[in-house]
């Protein structure tokens, strides 16, 4: 499934990584970078949301940006998750237990019903 990059996430990732240029090459690789940032940080943080919007101020919109600093500069997801563990590990639990809970509720409803 193809994904249309925000305009909005486009737009933080390239003042978070100091970028001012328009051109078309510049926007590719930002743009595949974003992409790929999507499911990558997703999956380190235990996001199951398939409509996540890492556009929106918060934790995992900061780690985001973060994380496609460091792919701009060619710096290695292994290198970013040494240097972010305990924030990634901070925001999977919680999203393990918002999981859970929901989980938790939906068997309760069936049971219920």
């Amino acid at each position: 499934m193809q994904r249309k990059t925000s305009g909005k996430l486009i737009e933080q990732v390239s003042r978070r990584c100091y970028i001012s240029s328009k051109d078309e090459l510049i926007l590719e690789r930002l743009k595949s970078i974003i992409d790929n940032a999507i499911f990558n940080v997703k999956s380190l943080l235990g996001i199951s949301d398939e409509d996540f919007d890492f556009s929106k101020p918060s934790m995992e919109n900061e780690l985001f940006l973060n994380y496609c600093m460091y792919r701009w500069n060619n710096r290695s997801q292994k290198e970013f998750e040494n240097n972010y563990i305990g924030d990634i590990i901070a925001i999977r639990s919680e999203n393990e237990v918002k999981y859970n809970k929901s989980l938790k509720s939906s068997e309760e409803e069936d049971n219920n019903g």
